[in-house]
């Protein structure tokens, strides 16, 4: 007994701070490499029925099961280990946890409570809404095999799934500052740890149903072999995992950086208690760049060649080049508000630095506008605009009771 709860039990236990920070930074690099390459074979074993009929692979399959399930499991010890080690706090760690535990962190606050209320009201209401709307579309899109064979509804499907969760996951931050209620901040980078993915997940997957368009309208005749539902699950793992890979990033950097009491201290959730540096801070607005430039060009060259296509375009094939462009132009926009979003921290800082009294009304404008509203063009965009979507929707709208529409449904 002695032995086992002797500190020398510890994973990675290091005498110096900067040898166990490095000890760990290698177990996270390595441990979701791993992982991810686990992950891609096993989802290509699912994708393959032949696959799933030999034995070899099913005993395959099984090892990387077993293997991810362990290096999972052995990395939650190394960071239950880590945190009960003290590690000193530098500057930028302290400069961190003062902001964090600031009451300016508060969402939504004001000074006034009728207008507090006001405000929360309005939230709980847009939100649940456009949820409800959300659910209701993915209760379409799995109740039709139609649609769970097309690329697009599949990446359109995502899109909702993502848009719901973020949705719900920030009225649950607007709740809790709403009571003010604190809870340690190792509970609070769980919460923005999925929030910051999801956050990335809705323009690159917007940015595929680009390119799925582009294909369709561009290259007819390669649409159906392009655009399977194959690739389509394939474009959905490689979105989550360009989506993890700066959250992954921010996670590392803050447990290595941060002390276990930070971890300990009662805060409000917000995604900037994971930027606990001003390089990575800057690191942060270059990477938003960068998104937002690679992703801008793929919008713009697609567009372009939709104005292309519609100039050549003549009688029915027009029409379709022309709604096609217009869908376009839609996803831009939509994703102008969702990339904004990334902006809106930044933006906040500013107006702080500048005005107190703006402040508020600034941070509420932007929460409605470039979080709640830019979720919500998603159902505009796909399930109310496209004829075959809105037709089964009001078919389930009203309980399957239309003759005439149950014939465009089934």
């Amino acid at each position: 007994m002695d032995q086992i709860s002797s500190s020398e039990q510890l994973v990675l236990l290091s005498s110096d701070p900067m040898e166990l920070r490095m000890k760990f930074a290698i177990v996270q690099v390595l441990v979701w490499f791993f992982i991810y390459i686990d992950i891609f074979m096993l989802f290509t074993f699912f994708s393959k029925q032949a696959f799933h009929s030999d034995t070899r692979y099913i005993l395959f399959a099984h090892t990387l099961l077993m293997d991810s399930i362990l290096l999972l499991l052995t990395d939650l010890v190394v960071l239950l280990s880590y945190f009960y080690i003290q590690i000193p706090v530098g500057h930028s760690c302290a400069r961190a946890m003062d902001q964090n535990s600031s009451s300016e962190e508060l969402i939504l606050i004001d000074r006034d409570p009728k207008v507090l209320r006001v405000k929360t009201a309005i939230v709980q209401v847009l939100v649940w809404f456009f949820v409800y709307i959300d659910i209701f579309m993915l209760f379409t899109f799995f109740s039709k095999q139609a649609f769970r064979g097309d690329a697009r509804y599949i990446l359109f499907a995502h899109t909702l799934l993502m848009d719901s969760t973020l949705l719900l996951l920030t009225d649950l931050v607007v709740l809790l500052s709403y009571f003010h209620t604190w809870i340690p901040v190792s509970h609070c980078i769980a919460l923005c740890f999925v929030m910051g993915i999801s956050i990335k997940n809705t323009p690159y997957t917007i940015t595929a149903m680009c390119l799925e368009r582009y294909v369709a309208i561009c290259m007819p005749l390669r649409h159906a072999s392009i655009s399977t539902t194959g690739r389509a699950i394939a474009a959905i793992i490689i979105i989550w995992a360009f989506s993890s890979v700066k959250v992954i990033i921010d996670l590392v950097i803050v447990t290595v950086t941060a002390p276990p009491s930070y971890f300990a201290m009662p805060s409000l959730c917000n995604y900037q208690i994971m930027l606990v540096t001003e390089w990575q801070h800057r690191m942060h607005v270059t990477f938003s760049q960068m998104d937002f430039f690679i992703i801008a060009v793929i919008v713009l060259f697609c567009y372009a060649k939709l104005m292309l296509a519609a100039q050549a375009a003549s009688g029915e094939n027009k029409q379709s080049v022309s709604k096609g462009r217009r869908t376009l132009l839609l996803h831009g926009v939509q994703l102008f508000l969702s990339m904004a979003n990334l902006w809106v921290p930044f933006i906040l800082d500013v107006v702080r630095k500048q005005s107190q009294y703006l402040f508020l009304p600034v941070r509420f404008f932007n929460f409605i506008a470039f979080t709640i509203f830019s979720r919500a063009l998603s159902p505009l965009i796909y399930g109310l605009r496209d004829k075959e979507f809105s037709l089964a929707l009001k078919y389930y709208m009203r309980c399957r009771a239309s003759p005439s529409l149950e014939k465009h449904s089934s």
